[in-house]
């Protein structure tokens, strides 16, 4: 899988990267010309020098679209859903991850507290098809309150980086 969220949860870098080890690419550089080479990245890598396989991995992490990834050659987390918002309010899911990254361990703590992987992938795949008219009476009794926990994380995050970016604070003075 490529898209959404993962099939399992990638508690380790270690995990992440056996995931897109074993995936198989979609286009690969060879010299001048971009191939299909139907195989997974470890198939390719395989027979390359480093400066060779990491280039390649460029093309590989690139064309994997999860909600959220790293982007090694650019040393940034991704967040793809804050790409997908109407105009002008794209900011506001920035910022939620923005301040969830600065208070990581919080963060992290409330998301695998809240549900187990299966059902991560289940409600989002719920809301991502039916939008709020979803059934999610399910997860309801937890969902209202994960959501302001999350939220008071990710202020808490963002007010950290004493940057303003929260609304009644004002930019830390060097």
């Amino acid at each position: 899988k490529r898209t959404g969220l993962p099939n399992a949860n990638f508690s380790l870098i270690h995990d992440f990267l056996k995931y897109m080890f074993d995936l198989p690419m979609l286009i690969r550089k060879a010299g001048g010309d971009y191939i299909l080479p139907k195989v997974s990245f470890g198939g390719v890598a395989a027979g390359l020098s480093e400066a060779e396989w990491q280039e390649q991995w460029k093309y590989h992490e690139g064309a994997v679209w999860f909600d959220a990834r790293p982007r090694v050659p650019y040393g940034t987390l991704e967040v793809r859903p804050a790409c997908s918002q109407k105009q002008g309010e794209n900011i506001y899911v920035a910022a939620l991850a923005l301040g969830l990254v600065n208070n990581l361990k919080e963060g992290a703590r409330l998301f695998v507290n809240a549900f187990a992987w299966p059902e991560w992938r289940e409600l989002r795949d719920r809301i991502v098809k039916r939008g709020f008219d979803a059934e999610t009476s399910k997860w309801q009794a937890n969902v209202s309150q994960m959501v302001n926990d999350i939220l008071a994380a990710a202020e808490y995050g963002l007010r950290e980086r004493g940057l303003g970016e929260t609304p009644g604070q004002e930019a830390a003075t060097p």
